[in-house]
């Protein structure tokens, strides 16, 4: 059985399913953060622009990104 959708409908849908974007400009969500740090060793802002390339684009996003690393990061 195939359900149709309205185009509004099914966009409001995939954008409820996509990750927020961090940084836009490269598409890096907050999981991509997360992963450099737990997974990846990351442990200042250059490792985790170097594992991720956020900030590398218009760098509006760097607050944003040390607001992410200061939730993942051990204290």
């Amino acid at each position: 059985m195939s359900v149709s959708m309205d185009p509004l409908e099914q966009f409001k849908l995939n954008q409820l399913m996509r990750p927020p974007m961090v940084c836009s400009c490269r598409r890096v969500p907050e999981s991509a953060i997360r992963d450099a740090i737990q997974k990846e060793g990351a442990r200042d802002f250059d490792a985790v622009q170097a594992i991720t390339h956020c900030t590398t684009g218009c760098g509006t996003c760097q607050e944003a990104v040390e607001r992410v690393m200061a939730k993942y990061l051990p204290a």
